[in-house]
């Protein structure tokens, strides 16, 4: 499923990186392949991007492994370089109904997560629409565990807690599990109000786990200043 807006060298060159090619050539070709991108590369360059995790996907166990990563390390590289605005075709194709270019823009969500990427994805979580790409990015931001997400996470909460009561269950887990790890004064300081005590926003998650009834009801004392 490759974009017919592609530069035409730059389709070539994706395609060139499935040839089978020495070990010692793979550092070579990541830093030809990198070199293409523009240091600060604008949302034009993003269906490459997309066209390039597509190939990872298709290519999985079928290409050696030297060439599988080529493209894992260039995306890894070149991922950070765009403003998270750009990357709105890169979103739209994790909604896609179709669930192989679905699945391999999992792996560029598995990247951002990895390098803590966090404006991007809060703006993924903002920008999708679909359910299950909003779940993953809630896991992921979870799985990161970066207390400076909290605020945007309670925003995000209360929109969603009434129209997706299952995404604002997950979102629920999610700020408990980053707020377990936060000390306190750290959480304090980022749920702050000029209008309301932040102790409202903090009592429910003092609860302990085995409060199993808690768990279950409609939160009702989650707020957001």
């Amino acid at each position: 499923m490759l974009s017919t807006s592609l530069d035409p060298m730059l389709e070539q060159a994706i395609r060139e990186y499935f040839t089978p090619i020495p070990h010692s050539e793979v550092g070579s070709r990541v830093a030809n392949l990198i070199s293409q991108f523009p240091q600060n590369p604008s949302a034009e360059f993003v269906p490459l991007l997309c066209d390039a995790l597509y190939y990872h996907r298709q290519w999985d166990g079928v290409a050696p492994k030297p060439q599988q990563w080529i493209l894992r390390w260039a995306v890894e590289a070149i991922l950070p370089r765009f403003a998270s605005e750009d990357l709105s075709e890169f979103w739209n194709r994790l909604q896609s109904s179709h669930e192989p270019e679905r699945t391999a823009m999992e792996l560029g969500l598995e990247l951002l997560t990895a390098q803590h990427a966090l404006e991007h994805l809060l703006f993924g979580l903002e920008f999708c629409r679909q359910h299950e790409a909003r779940a993953k990015i809630v896991r992921d931001l979870e799985k990161v565990g970066d207390s400076s997400v909290l605020p945007r996470l309670f925003l995000t909460y209360r929109h969603s807690a009434e129209h997706d009561w299952a995404l604002g269950r997950q979102i629920e887990r999610a700020l408990r599990s980053i707020l377990d790890r936060t000390d306190v004064e750290t959480a304090r300081t980022l749920l702050r109000s000029s209008h309301e005590p932040y102790e409202e926003l903090l009592r429910n998650v003092a609860k302990p786990h085995s409060d199993i009834t808690g768990l279950l009801k409609v939160p009702t004392d989650l707020k957001f200043p």
